[in-house]
């Protein structure tokens, strides 16, 4: 399924106040809109959310305004991730509801999340997807956005091979965004890789 948004007059897009500093994301350009969108589309009032190359948290800060139960993100750049938390709690989040670690990929997590965005360039797309079925619960939405027309073809090619069935295209100007369901295969013998513990 594909939708086609319509870029809002600026008057009426009620972006959160943000002081960037040297982090990317004011909600301003064509690809952060199609995550705040799908946001909007896709997460549930007391889903957990994840925000993977964080920048400013602007995406952190939408989740939280839409009732996510509690809000992470990683980047990094040191710098971002102290410009993210600082946001966060520049628009009213409390810091007990969100985490905010300067890591370059999801190794850092412990937990799993209902939704996870990823707004970057479609390269990097590709090198985090496995790492991100670790950190996502089955059944759970990946929204992905920063590729061009054109250029989804191998992200929407790792993201079967790990475990993620697109199910909607959203295009924004020349920007594309997929949503995806996290569907990874079922072990019908629950093996375990070690006494105890069975398999992610």
């Amino acid at each position: 399924m594909t939708e086609y948004l319509t870029p809002e007059p600026p008057s009426s897009r009620g972006l959160p106040p943000l002081l960037p500093g040297k982090a990317f994301g004011t909600g301003s350009h064509g690809t952060t809109r199609m995550c705040m969108e799908m946001i909007k589309t896709y997460l549930k009032a007391g889903d957990s959310f994840l925000d993977v190359g964080t920048g400013t948290g602007i995406l952190m800060v939408v989740a939280a305004n839409r009732g996510a139960s509690r809000v992470a993100g990683f980047d990094r750049l040191p710098f971002a991730a102290a410009a993210a938390r600082d946001n966060l709690l520049r628009n009213g989040i409390d810091a007990d509801r969100f985490a905010v670690f300067a890591a370059a990929d999801a190794g850092v997590l412990r937990n799993r999340f209902d939704v996870v965005a990823v707004n970057i360039l479609p390269e990097i797309i590709i090198g985090f997807l496995p790492g991100l079925a670790d950190v996502i619960r089955p059944g759970g939405m990946l929204l992905c956005s920063g590729m061009i027309r054109g250029n989804t073809h191998r992200v929407r090619a790792q993201m079967r091979r790990c475990g993620f069935m697109p199910v909607r295209d959203c295009h924004r100007g020349v920007w594309v965004g997929v949503a995806a369901r996290f569907s990874p295969p079922v072990d019908p013998l629950n093996r375990i890789d070690e006494p105890g513990r069975p398999l992610k």
